[in-house]
């Protein structure tokens, strides 16, 4: 059997096949019946063999065979005997097809910017300067969607009904199904919050039951202490980092100060506190602070120092 051959009828057994190659197939079947006879055979040792289908243990699939053979080695004729033989090595061949197509294993890490990646079902990956992610791409069998963080990254996720979304961090793990989120993942903490959709945190320490997100909520998992906080939150102000301007419409200083302190690490101090609820419009480069901090001086008349880790708006 020709190995193009081999991977069709494995394709269309699995499900994966597109339509010009189902109809490449229905050819092939029609006119050979040498082809014909051998996807039968293919067909039948597939659907008597789910485990060896699932697992690829090929160990598992040799001592089935072997069983089979044993039973019947009194019964069966030398000519069947060898075509139980090829049917075999055609198992062990789609096992290790299969295996080699889910073993291949994608990295991705973003350097000193923020880079911007496609997954191979369309769902778009903003990952934070530093951050990594890594993920398999089975083109044969329908697998779920996962991957793995370490970093943070903003997940848009283009929905499926068929096949849900995994991301797992250092802490927890988070399922979707078509969503948007921002996520934090190191050795100490875990952090998510949902910008749109729904999503389910599972895997978490402590025993504890399954967590259920809405927008706007933010689930903050510190090893430290141990200990999962829930907040309500604004999610637009933990996604900023992916954009390459700041733009904002009537937030209030507050809210820019969480801003500046996500992007530049570094914590706003306001001392007329009058000016917390004040309200600001406007945009700027992201990688342009000093720009920002005019702007703000300007608009709320007031001096603004950046020293160290803070910025003093007096």
């Amino acid at each position: 059997m020709q190995q193009e051959q081999l991977i069709l009828f494995v394709k269309h057994l699995s499900g994966e096949t597109t339509d010009k190659e189902e109809n490449e197939l229905k050819l092939l079947l029609d006119k050979d019946a040498d082809a014909l006879a051998s996807f039968n055979e293919l067909r039948i040792s597939w659907e008597n063999s789910l485990e060896l289908k699932s697992d690829f243990d090929i160990s598992k699939g040799l001592q089935l065979m072997q069983s089979k053979i044993k039973q019947k080695q009194n019964k069966i004729k030398k000519n069947i005997l060898f075509r139980i033989a090829a049917i075999f090595v055609g198992l062990m061949l789609v096992s290790s097809i299969l295996w080699m197509d889910y073993s291949r294993l994608t990295v991705v890490q973003a350097d000193n910017t923020v880079k911007i990646i496609t997954l191979p079902d369309s769902s778009i990956v903003y990952l934070k300067s530093g951050a990594q992610i890594s993920y398999r791409n089975p083109s044969l069998l329908r697998y779920d969607r996962e991957v793995v963080l370490q970093g943070e990254a903003f997940f848009d996720i283009k929905k499926s009904k068929n096949k849900k979304f995994v991301v797992n961090t250092n802490l927890l793990d988070i399922q979707v199904l078509g969503t948007q989120f921002n996520v934090v993942s190191n050795n100490n903490i875990s952090e998510v919050v949902l910008e749109e959709g729904n999503v389910r945190l599972f895997n978490l320490p402590k025993e504890q039951d399954d967590i259920y997100m809405a927008p706007g909520d933010q689930i903050i998992y510190s090893i430290d202490n141990n200990n999962i906080e829930k907040l309500v939150v604004n999610p637009v102000l933990h996604s900023f980092w992916k954009e390459s301007h700041i733009s904002f419409k009537d937030f209030n200083l507050g809210e820019v100060g969480e801003i500046i302190e996500q992007l530049y690490g570094k914590e706003m101090i306001i001392n007329d506190k009058s000016l917390l609820n004040r309200t600001l419009s406007g945009s700027a480069p992201l990688d342009d602070l000093n720009l920002l901090l005019k702007a703000l001086s300007l608009i709320l008349d007031k001096d603004i120092i950046s020293e160290n880790d803070t910025i003093v708006i007096n």
